[in-house]
């Protein structure tokens, strides 16, 4: 899913086996788009909620959220979030 136009400074692995999810982040930790592979059916609340990014990622944004292919440019508002580090336990 691709929330900014802006670009790609880090990206952050939120979840790993059966189901992987990475978060690309600006330069200013804004949310630039959510990856999630390995899910066989799924909605935008759905996504955000197995990538455990429920509490970061208000109603709001997912009622603006819309489908648009991959071939035409989106018109997207930056999202931002204060997305505490991962830790390596």
């Amino acid at each position: 899913m691709k929330f900014s136009d802006s670009g790609i400074s880090r990206t952050v692995n939120l979840r790993e086996g059966d189901v992987t999810a990475n978060l690309d982040l600006d330069a200013g930790k804004g949310i630039v788009g959510l990856e999630v592979v390995g899910v066989q059916e799924f909605n935008l609340a759905g996504l955000i909620a197995i990538s455990g990014l429920s509490e970061y990622v208000s109603q709001d944004i997912i009622d603006r959220a819309k489908y648009v292919r991959s071939d035409t440019p989106p018109v997207v508002e930056p999202v931002s979030a204060d997305i505490p580090e991962p830790t390596n336990t």
